[in-house]
């Protein structure tokens, strides 16, 4: 349990920091 709920939080995390980075590209293309 202790194992599988990091690995999602792990997962969260870097769903994250891809989704930053894709909001950031198109805030550059939109300007």
């Amino acid at each position: 349990m202790k194992i599988n709920s990091k690995m999602i939080a792990k997962d969260l995390r870097l769903s994250g920091y891809i989704f930053k980075l894709f909001s950031i590209k198109n805030f550059k293309k939109a300007k």
